[in-house]
């Protein structure tokens, strides 16, 4: 692994970046191995910063994500889109050399769903909830389907479940939103490997 992409600063997603970055440079047989990190301002700067300064210092490259803008490392295009609502962290939907798009833990926000690319190989999404929770900016089995009918990307993989999502059992969830959306759905699961 040469880069690490982090999506936002909330420690369910950030908690581990600093030992990553540290094994992946400190414990690679490669002396010169290259590493690159990407992720919003606030995982870099501010009080609430989760990269260690002497952590960053071991990468050759990092990338503060912005709305709209587009980085290159290596043979990977990262795309970030419009600026997503999640309980005051920054994050963004990311896509990946135009074909894997990735839309954080945020609540379903149309107008922002409308930027994602249509017809991308796979959409990640952070499927928190089998049913919607008020005021939670996390997304749930509905938001996916109105996702999906909006983006129509050929294949659709549900992950980050709370205790709801697992008892509804995470592939039935996924049958339920393939057959109202008529996208491939795959529930995540420890050890995966999707071949595109």
């Amino acid at each position: 692994m040469d880069i690490f992409i982090l999506s936002h600063i909330h420690l369910d997603h950030s908690a581990d970046i600093n030992t990553m970055v540290e094994s992946a440079k400190v414990g690679s047989k490669e002396s010169n191995k290259q590493l690159a990190i990407g992720a919003p301002e606030d995982a870099f700067y501010g009080n609430a910063k989760v990269i260690l300064d002497f952590i960053l210092k071991k990468t050759d490259k990092h990338f503060i994500f912005k709305e709209d803008a587009s980085y290159i490392w290596k043979d990977l295009k990262i795309d970030i889109l419009k600026k997503h609502t999640h309980h005051g962290a920054i994050t963004y939907g990311i896509v990946f050399n135009n074909k894997i798009a990735y839309h954080p833990c945020a609540k379903f926000e149309p107008h922002i769903v409308e930027h994602y690319p249509k017809s991308v190989e796979a959409l990640i999404l952070n499927t928190t909830f089998y049913r919607q929770r008020q005021n939670i900016d996390h997304l749930c089995k509905d938001d996916v389907i109105n996702i999906l009918n909006i983006v129509k990307p050929k294949m659709a993989i549900i992950t980050h479940f709370a205790s709801d999502m697992l008892e509804a059992g995470p592939e039935n969830v996924a049958k339920e939103i393939e057959d109202k959306t008529n996208v491939k759905t795959i529930a995540a699961f420890d050890g995966a490997k999707i071949i595109l």
